[in-house]
Parts: structure tokens; C-alpha cells; sequence
């Protein structure tokens, strides 16, 4: 099985890193995290050792190769462009909060109209949302400028090094697939209410829930070619997080793909389409509609996942 969500998938491949790609200090250092706490211990090991096959031995023995100093001031600046996403995904939230209780005084303004202080009221409401407008302009000027001296303190650190090019590029790809996943939820979340919340936000702000959903699924395939590209490997597309077209038993759905695939003679093209399904359902566990799924149903997926594996290391032997 692969970890629950992307917070413990990061923190699990922090941890690895930390240790040296130790796989018994990385499971009971992670057993004792808050956030493991849902996980088994068993579970935790197998997780960290799937963890390592795929991602952790590459990153290891890429840093190998020393950096001196470099590294921990590397992770400073990721951890400041992480902050910096984050902090703006929550301010602009707050902005679009603010927006949709001025939206909601409008229209009940508007079925108001006898109101003596309509004119001015309108006025006012009017005058907010321009101010609104404005200080998201704000925030994103200030985001970009904050950027823009961060990628220039990268570059400096980097310089013409491309094994910390990559290990950067890794670590933030990684970084970006959380940032964007939390300003999809955040947007998800508030135009849920109805239809015309979403186009509201569109026409005001030039915010488009759909790009933002492409944005998450474009961060995924960055975060995938850049761990590859650590290894030299060529990266595997993942899918749409929702092309299963899960339905109340998303299990059923892996189980059917994998048994058409037990009908295949050839080793060679069975083992390839495989990793195929097995990177499929690495989409979904990285997807923001993963979380929505029942214990049971996460638990079934990554049974097919681990059966997958199994198999995938059978016809390798």
C-alpha cells in the first residue's frame, strides 16, 4: 500500500531522506507522528518500503553525492515558496469569502428597492467589491514579487550544478502538487453551494474552478517526471484522477482491469500495462477527490494496489 494522503507521502519521503534511506529508523520515526496515527506499524514499514522502490532510493542516492551546505539552505527556500503558497491560497480564500457575503447583502438589497437608503447602499456594496478587487490584485503583486526573489535566491544556489537543479526540482514539484491541491479544495469548497457561485467568482475575479482542477493534474505529472528524471527514467503518464469513473465500489473497478490483464501471454506487454494500472491508481491516491472515498473503499484500492505489486514482482522474477 502507498500512504493515506499526500501530507504523509511528503512527510514520509522527508523522513527517509533524514535517515539515510533506513527502513526500519524511517517506519518507527513515523510511528510516532501524530499524522501516521491511522496507519498500523506493519503497515508503515510496508508503506516506506514501497516508498523506497519507488521514489526514496533514487532521491538517497542522488544526495549521495555531497552538496556541502547547500541542501539545508535549498530546503529553507522550498519550505519559504511552500509557506508563501499556502499563506496565499488562504488569503485569497478569505477575499472570495468576503465576496460572496457582499454578494448575498446585494441581493437582498435588491429585492429591497423601497429601501430610503438604496442609492447609497448600492453605492457602497459596489465600492467594497471594487476594494476587494484591489487588494486581491495586491496579494497577487506581492506574491510574485516574493517569488521572484526566492527563484533568484534558487538560481544562486543552484548555479550551474544540475544534480541540485534536479534535486530542487524534485522537492518542489512535490511542494506545488500540495499548494495546488489546497487552493482547488479551498475554491471547490466555497462555489459548491450552487452553480452561480462558480460563475461569479469567474466573472469578478477571472478565477476558474476547471483550470485549477487542470493546474492540479499538470502539478502531478511535473511531480512524476521530475522524480524520474533524478533516475534518468522516462516518466509514466498518470490519468485524470476521476478517469475510473469510480461509482460506490471503486475496488470493483481496479479488480475488472486487473483480471483482463491475467489473460495476457506475453510477459513482457502484461508487466508494462501492469506498472500502467499501477500508476493509474498512484492517480488516484494523489487526487483531491481521494479523500472523499469511505475507509473500506481506500482500503480495498490499495489491496488491488498491493496485489498489483505482487504480480508486477512475479512476472519480473
Amino acid at each position: 500500500m502507498l500512504f493515506e494522503n499526500i501530507n504523509q507521502f511528503k512527510k514520509a519521503k522527508e523522513t527517509l531522506i533524514e535517515n539515510e534511506g533506513d527502513i526500519d529508523a524511517t517506519s518507527n520515526a513515523l510511528s510516532e507522528m501524530e499524522e501516521f496515527k491511522s496507519l498500523s506499524n506493519t503497515d508503515i514499514k510496508f508503506a516506506v518500503i514501497e516508498l523506497n522502490e519507488n521514489v526514496g532510493h533514487r532521491i538517497i542516492n542522488f544526495l549521495s553525492s555531497s552538496f556541502g551546505g547547500d541542501v539545508k539552505s535549498l530546503k529553507t527556500s522550498l519550505s519559504q515558496m511552500k509557506d508563501q503558497e499556502l499563506k496565499f491560497n488562504q488569503e485569497e480564500h478569505d477575499v472570495h469569502d468576503e465576496f460572496y457575503d457582499l454578494l448575498a447583502k446585494e441581493r437582498q438589497l435588491i429585492n429591497d428597492k423601497s429601501n430610503p437608503n438604496y442609492t447609497s447602499m448600492m453605492s457602497d456594496i459596489s465600492r467594497q467589491k471594487q476594494g476587494l478587487n484591489n487588494r486581491m490584485n495586491e496579494l497577487t503583486k506581492m506574491h510574485d514579487d516574493i517569488f521572484n526573489a526566492l527563484e533568484q535566491k534558487v538560481k544562486d544556489l543552484t548555479g550551474k550544478s544540475n544534480r541540485k537543479k534536479k534535486y530542487f526540482n524534485a522537492q518542489r514539484a512535490d511542494d506545488v502538487l500540495l499548494t495546488k491541491n489546497d487552493r482547488y479544495e479551498k475554491i471547490k469548497a466555497i462555489t459548491q453551494k450552487s452553480e452561480k457561485r462558480e460563475k461569479d467568482l469567474q466573472d469578478f475575479f477571472g478565477v476558474n474552478k476547471e483550470e485549477i482542477r487542470q493546474d492540479v493534474q499538470d502539478a502531478r505529472q511535473d511531480l512524476t517526471k521530475a522524480e524520474n528524471e533524478l533516475s534518468g527514467e522516462k516518466p509514466e503518464h498518470i490519468p485524470e484522477y476521476d478517469s475510473l469513473k469510480f461509482t460506490t465500489e471503486p475496488e470493483l473497478s481496479l479488480s475488472n482491469k486487473l483480471k483482463d490483464l491475467s489473460s495476457l501471454d506475453n510477459d513482457i506487454e502484461r508487466l508494462k500495462k501492469l506498472k500502467s494500472l499501477k500508476n493509474e491508481i498512484r492517480g488516484v491516491f494523489m487526487g483531491p477527490e481521494y479523500k472523499g472515498y469511505g475507509e473500506e473503499q481506500r482500503k480495498n484500492i490499495h489491496s488491488v494496489y498491493d496485489q498489483i505489486t505482487r504480480e508486477i514482482n512475479n512476472t519480473s522474477k
